[in-house]
């Protein structure tokens, strides 16, 4: 199995020694946790993940983001909640 990162740093590099989140680390989360919610509802409306990508890359700078997360691999993310999306219909 293979895994793909969606941060630019390793892990641990978001935690402190007390296994608490740096500020990295809190505005790795908070970015991870808008995309998928913003992912979840625009697969429900089924926008297309490449659109949807799109716009997470022009949020990216603005928000901080940009620097943390990937938003290019939340494309993988995307393509499983619109997958998980399409089955429940």
């Amino acid at each position: 199995m293979h895994s793909t990162s969606i941060s630019f740093k390793p892990c641990i590099s978001y935690v402190n020694p007390d296994n608490t989140l740096t500020y990295d680390g809190e505005v790795a989360m908070t970015c991870i946790k808008t995309g998928i919610v913003l992912g979840s509802g625009a697969a429900a409306l089924g926008v297309p993940t490449g659109i949807f990508t799109r716009g997470l890359n022009l949020l990216a700078g603005p928000t901080g983001c940009g620097n943390i997360v990937k938003p290019d691999e939340l494309n993988i993310i995307g393509g499983t909640i619109s997958l998980m999306m399409s089955l429940l219909k």
